[in-house]
């Protein structure tokens, strides 16, 4: 994920950043803009989403700040944003309802994989309503699925993992409690049942 800035100002910009963070932690990324200190300035952080601890399951939001510092003390900050972090390999489409989203994506076969987003859609509907009193909770922020069309482009976007796990286990499914993000693999018959179980996560 690529965040660029531009700016400028009556003094040397001597740092500018990024500050990034995403729901249900606590922790916050600090990148740092590579800039020829200058009146006018410019640069991009690139925040590598699958390198060790800074994983990003794509469907996370993920909220900004920019940040400068110049040569008179001046530190300035823009107002937060947030933006939802998703896989760039695929164009993403999305179907709704309630605070559940689904994003799936489809080229040529759009119509099918829609239809399949709206299963899948309905299964997490459904689980929040069956067990929603059974674990005696009543979920108010946003819940985002992301649906895969095959396994081969799912493992491109899950976490590291050493090449004997690869082979010996093939992920369906995937949830992030914090960042309230799931990955679901779509062209399963299952794939009602692998929403419900990830969803109750």
């Amino acid at each position: 994920l690529v965040f660029g800035a531009e700016a400028s100002g009556p003094d040397p910009i001597e740092h500018l950043r990024v500050l990034l963070s995403v729901p249900g932690s606590d922790t916050r990324t600090n990148g740092r803009l590579d800039i020829t200190p200058g009146t006018e300035v410019s640069g991009v952080y690139v925040l590598r989403t699958r390198s060790g601890g800074q994983y990003v399951p794509p469907g996370t939001p993920i909220s900004y700040v920019y940040e400068l510092r110049d040569s008179a003390g001046r530190i300035v900050r823009t107002t937060a944003k947030e933006v939802i972090y998703h896989d760039s390999r695929f164009d993403w489409l999305q179907v709704s309802e309630g605070l559940v989203t689904v994003y799936y994506y489809g080229g040529s076969l759009a119509e099918f994989v829609k239809k399949r987003a709206e299963i899948v859609l309905d299964a997490a509907v459904q689980t929040i309503e069956n067990m929603g009193p059974v674990l005696g909770i009543d979920p108010q922020a946003p819940i985002r699925l992301v649906s895969y069309n095959n396994y081969r482009d799912m493992s491109g976007a899950l976490p590291f993992r050493s090449q004997a796990v690869r082979e010996d286990l093939q992920t369906q499914g995937m949830a992030w409690p914090d960042e309230r993000v799931l990955l679901v693999l779509g062209d399963e018959g299952s794939i009602t049942g692998i929403t419900s179980h990830e969803l109750t996560h």
